[in-house]
């Protein structure tokens, strides 16, 4: 599997894990390519058992102006393919190292298993910034109940580690450091296993989240483009500068 494919991920392969380590956790739009095309290289990759992810913690680079020019149509296309679509179809298990707060934590709880670093902190900002949230309603009711994901949702509040890890939003707590120790010891078991047994019951499980894709996630897409805010969706001034 090539690891000079991507712009901001360090892929290394050891033994039969793969594991991918951003730079830094805040990709722009053009960096977005990495996620397919990792998913694509370890799903293809016969000697790939386990994907482990990390770089969470890394430094952080300026935010990018991901909503400069925005086309609603362009961005729900592309958010109605990736990364939540690829990801509950990768067959392959997938464990997260949370060394670090999360923008948006979308793409660690995608994944199969999560381990938080006892630092990190958890949120939902959607909401507060004026903007439906679309793909949480997904991801938050099964693993930590309608109730809980309605507070935290709707309010933005966040929540510690230890709360994800009570209400079962996030599967375990370790001191901070020892996220990246602790998956790889996840990821060493789950590799000894038979694999075609491992991934059949993994689609079993993500079953649950498909059938909401339709009702919950896609709709939400729409009224997340359609209530975007002004100010976002208004297109950039022209450079008058030369």
């Amino acid at each position: 599997m090539p690891a000079n494919d991507y712009q901001f991920l360090r892929v290394s392969h050891h033994g039969e894990i793969v594991f991918a380590e951003m730079s830094h956790p805040n990709y722009n739009r053009d960096e977005r390519d990495d996620w397919p095309r990792l998913l694509d290289n370890v799903a293809a990759d016969n000697r790939a058992r386990v994907l482990v992810i990390h770089g969470w913690g890394n430094p952080r680079v300026d935010r990018p102006k991901v909503f400069e020019n925005f086309e609603p149509f362009e961005y729900y296309s592309r958010a109605a393919r990736e990364p939540v679509p690829m990801m509950l179809n990768f067959p392959k298990p997938i464990v997260t190292a949370l060394d670090g707060s999360p923008d948006v934590p979308t793409i660690p709880l995608c994944t199969d298993v999560v381990v938080a670093e006892r630092h990190v902190v958890l949120d939902d900002h959607h909401v507060p910034l004026s903007v439906v949230s679309a793909t949480q309603p997904l991801l938050w009711p099964l693993s930590a109940g309608l109730m809980k994901a309605k507070k935290y949702i709707l309010t933005g509040e966040k929540l510690s580690a230890e709360e994800a890890e009570r209400i079962g939003l996030i599967t375990e707590v370790v001191d901070t450091g020892e996220s990246l120790r602790r998956a790889t010891e996840i990821a060493e078991r789950l590799a000894s296993m038979r694999p075609e047994a491992l991934q059949a019951t993994k689609r079993l499980l993500n079953q649950w989240l498909k059938t909401a894709m339709t009702p919950v996630f896609e709709h939400g897409l729409a009224l997340e483009f359609m209530l975007f805010p002004e100010q976002y969706a208004k297109p950039s001034p022209p450079d008058t500068s030369a």
